[in-house]
């Protein structure tokens, strides 16, 4: 386990190549997330909350030359509160996601670890979507085990829980809050804005049209 005061990333978002769009996605909705003044402060499990979530890791626009794409992929893990995985077929089949998963959980096993599926069917042998790394547990020198993890993730998917409450989901992992008082929150805060909106003359709806959770930006490096 290694130990470091210099978090300074609310988290990283590990994800295949293949899902880049869903990772600039939910780094945007991150990133933008309003968190309400009232849980600004509380202590939790994992720490004081923040007034944003701000900065989430992004690897391909935050890596600079003259690293290599390990050490700087290893510092950032290290830097981080949590990490955030974008779970799909090309996520379990990336030895990069693999890798990422696995470095952060035998390096921080206190530190949380938030699956977000955006494709495949967990325990499916073709459309497999979790990485090894995240469903097994580790053995004492940090290698892969076999033995199987109970694994809990959002879905982002309709048929799932929808992009709102999988967001929700991250954030209250991220926050270690309930998601229920993060959705409610949220979706409050969204219809007061929209309230709002509608008593107000000239341009102002256009300021407070957007949905719950709206907001940020995110990318990666080249992966699996």
């Amino acid at each position: 386990m290694v130990e470091t005061d210099a978090r300074k990333y609310r988290a990283f978002i590990s994800y295949s190549h293949a899902d880049t769009s869903w990772a600039k996605w939910l780094h945007r909705r991150l990133e933008g997330f309003r968190i309400d003044k009232d849980l600004q402060g509380r202590e939790t499990p994992t720490g004081c909350i923040p007034q944003s979530l701000r900065p989430i890791f992004r690897d391909r626009d935050d890596f600079t030359a003259g690293h290599t794409l390990t050490d700087q992929t290893l510092a950032a893990l290290d830097a981080s509160h949590a990490l955030i995985v974008i779970c799909s077929p090309a996520a379990a089949k990336s030895r990069y996601v693999t890798e990422e998963i696995r470095l952060f959980k035998s390096r921080h096993p206190d530190r949380p670890v938030i699956p977000l599926i955006v494709d495949g069917k967990p325990g499916d042998a073709d459309l497999e979507c979790f990485p090894p790394s995240l469903r097994f547990k580790l053995d004492a020198d940090g290698g892969i085990s076999d033995e199987p993890l109970e694994v809990l993730a959002a879905d982002a998917r309709e048929e799932g829980d929808g992009k709102n409450l999988a967001v929700a989901k991250v954030v209250a992992g991220l926050l270690a809050v309930s998601s229920d008082e993060v959705f409610r929150r949220a979706s409050a805060n969204v219809a007061a804005r929209a309230e709002f909106a509608t008593a107000s003359p000239g341009p102002l709806p256009r300021l407070f049209s957007s949905a719950a959770f709206s907001a940020g930006r995110l990318s990666k490096a080249s992966k699996g």
